[in-house]
């Protein structure tokens, strides 16, 4: 919004990010990402305060998830994935959503919607204990895991909640290990 002659500070600092990235060439080394999802990060890490908490609750987000989501850091565990993934939702990132979405199951359609006003409230990943207590059903594996988690979101006011116990797995691609979710269940 323009004021006598003034700009705002949001767009001011749009404008800036949007410059570094013209001026970095808007290299993504996700396939799917594009120049729009770079200057998000790159206007957020610029307008969000330092220290500022990541979404997931982590550290500041340029040291927890923006390295994942920019493209410049591979996470390392399924919690670390799960965890730039609701930073990705948060922020709208289709293309990060979908390049760590395991192909056998990402779906064809839109993952987060144009139009939805979802206001995310906070991430809980549950105890260790009753994790490994549901893993020990499962078939041990270092290149699967399990991560549950509690999201909490607003759409139009009203507060949702979603309690997950999502499945990722690790493959190796151009001798690259990369985790990507495949599925999850709801417990509740």
């Amino acid at each position: 919004m323009k004021h006598a002659g003034f700009v705002t500070r949001e767009r001011f600092f749009r404008t800036r990010a949007m410059r570094v990235c013209a001026r970095k060439g808007a290299r993504h080394p996700i396939a799917t990402g594009n120049m729009a999802d770079n200057c998000k990060i790159l206007f957020l890490q610029t307008i969000m305060p330092s220290p500022s908490t990541c979404p997931c609750g982590g550290a500041t987000f340029a040291t927890c998830c923006s390295p994942f989501l920019s493209g410049e850091a591979v996470p390392q565990t399924a919690e670390t994935l799960m965890r730039s993934r609701y930073s990705a939702y948060t922020l709208g990132n289709e293309a990060y959503l979908r390049a760590t979405w395991h192909p056998s199951t990402v779906p064809a359609d839109r993952i987060v919607g144009e139009n939805e006003h979802t206001r995310w409230l906070g991430l809980e990943i549950k105890s260790a204990l009753r994790l490994r207590k549901r893993q020990a059903n499962l078939l041990e594996s270092p290149d699967a895991d399990t991560v549950e988690f509690v999201a909490r979101y607003k759409i139009g006011g009203r507060a949702h909640r979603l309690h997950e116990v999502s499945r990722f797995v690790r493959e190796t691609h151009d001798g690259v290990a990369r985790w990507y979710y495949l599925d999850g269940s709801f417990p509740d």
